[in-house]
């Protein structure tokens, strides 16, 4: 699934009256895209960061290639969370207390 997908999903799943409001204006699309750009946008800054303060390129190209992957996952998983979170409306499930 792809990240725009994902948002979709996320957004149906969290904030349905969000996501009925923005399918009526035929908005979700575009919506979703624009979330999709700022999680990949924040996602390689992070990256990027790690990187640079953890000085992985003196690294080995394997080495390398493996704490990008791992932070580009991990560093996702975060901003995904943060972009993501929307305010409970009384259609959403409730978290358990």
């Amino acid at each position: 699934m792809g990240m725009i997908q994902t948002v979709e999903k996320t957004i149906k799943e969290k904030a349905p009256k969000l996501y009925q409001q923005l399918q009526e204006k035929g908005t979700l699309r575009q919506h979703a895209m624009d979330l999709a750009e700022q999680i990949n946008t924040e996602t390689v800054r992070l990256v990027q960061e790690d990187r640079r303060k953890n000085h992985w390129d003196k690294l080995g190209p394997m080495d390398l290639a493996a704490k990008l992957k791992m932070s580009d996952a991990l560093n996702q998983e975060r901003v995904m969370a943060d972009l993501l979170e929307f305010p409970q409306d009384e259609t959403s499930p409730q978290k358990p207390a």
